[in-house]
């Protein structure tokens, strides 16, 4: 009887030790030091089967980083991804790419026709007034949990100024 104890006092102390494990590898890393800015995913109709997402991400850090993947509950859509426009001779392109790259102290605005977050297979059609919860995933490990309102199309969210809806990416335009 002893020995029947003692394997299920073993089995009970391996599983709580399982669980508070896996409970650490699965909670939320610390802030990235990433700044999300007007966030946005726009309405779809009931036939569309993707959806996107548009924000400004700011590095607000003195070490570059990448944005690597995005995750979106299922009852959302089947997936997340991360695209961009490219020119195909006189044909633009929409194709998924591995990341973003935001450098120091700058930012990255993902627009329409430019880099994006691609919704593929939507579940439900996004309504007007929905709030989705999406995480984003960085390079290093760290994520950082943002809600996305979903708008009109072709509107803008309250807040979002011209400058930051052009395809430039960075703070200096030195290069121009």
């Amino acid at each position: 009887m002893h020995k029947i104890s003692f394997i299920f006092t073993t089995v009970i102390a391996l599983l709580l030790l399982g669980g508070l494990n896996m409970a650490q590898a699965t909670s939320p890393l610390p802030n990235t030091g990433a700044k999300i800015e007007n966030p946005y995913a726009y309405a779809t109709a009931a036939s569309q089967k993707n959806g996107v997402i548009l924000l400004t991400i700011h590095n607000n850090t003195d070490t570059d980083m990448r944005m690597t993947h995005v995750r979106v509950s299922p009852d959302i859509a089947d997936r997340a991804e991360l695209h961009t426009h490219i020119m195909d001779g006189v044909t633009m392109m929409m194709r998924q790419v591995d990341g973003y790259d935001i450098p120091a102290r700058n930012y990255l605005t993902l627009i329409p026709m430019g880099d994006h977050i691609m919704l593929m297979d939507l579940n439900a059609p996004l309504k007007i007034g929905d709030v989705l919860d999406v995480t984003l995933g960085f390079e290093d490990g760290n994520t950082k949990q943002i809600e996305v309102p979903v708008i009109a199309p072709g509107t803008k969210p309250e807040g979002l100024s011209e400058e930051k809806t052009h395809a430039h990416d960075h703070q200096d335009h030195s290069h121009h």
